[in-house]
């Protein structure tokens, strides 16, 4: 019985001390800064992973995508006039067939409007139900983003985006961006998923 004390003991030291060193590493992440990079940029290794994608070889060019910085906490001295919005999940036709896209939204606002989409992106994750993932869960694609801030002369950071139960932006952030006006949206091909049938050729 003492034995199986002491392993109880040692097995409660040990969890401790894991989810202490859980607790660090978040503190560490929310308070690293994110690093000002040339331009945003939705087809970025890093973006493109947090949607399960990789960039066709026939797309890719060396140097065309270079890897994406951590996300981290908005330096004090960058000055957003906007967010470009990356998501996934849409696709598109051409002669080669059917390829998954990543979209890319730039969208802008007033001062205020910038800064209630910072105050949003400083803000805590929601809460997790203790059960996991909610049985409530949308399963769409479109619901993850990945987003970059951009400022006047086009530099861009990748800012932490706090997120709830489903993997989805808070209703905060999801509010903010709703609050400022589409400017520009593209879509760029990812991966072929569906190559083109060939024509039947006549004998």
């Amino acid at each position: 019985m003492a034995l199986i004390g002491a392993g109880l003991g040692i097995g409660t030291v040990l969890l401790v001390l894991v989810l202490g060193q859980r607790s660090d590493d978040d503190a560490l992440r929310s308070t690293r800064s994110a690093e000002v990079v040339p331009a945003a940029d939705c087809l970025a290794p890093e973006v493109l992973d947090a949607f399960g994608l990789r960039l066709d070889a026939v797309l890719a060019t060396a140097g065309a995508h270079e890897p994406a910085p951590a996300a981290g906490r908005v330096p004090s001295s960058f000055s957003p006039v906007g967010v470009v919005v990356c998501q996934a999940g849409g696709t598109l036709r051409d002669g080669s067939g059917t390829w998954s896209v990543v979209t890319a939204t730039t969208r802008e606002g007033t001062a205020t409007a910038i800064a209630a989409l910072q105050a949003a992106l400083d803000g805590a994750p929601a809460p997790v139900a203790p059960s996991g993932r909610p049985s409530t869960c949308s399963t769409s694609p479109t619901d993850r983003v990945e987003l970059w801030l951009v400022d006047s002369m086009g530099r861009a950071v990748r800012p932490q985006t706090p997120t709830d139960g489903c993997g989805r932006p808070t209703e905060a952030v999801r509010h903010a961006l709703d609050a400022l006006t589409v400017t520009d949206q593209s879509d760029a091909p990812v991966s072929l998923v569906a190559p083109a049938t060939p024509a039947p050729t006549g004998r």
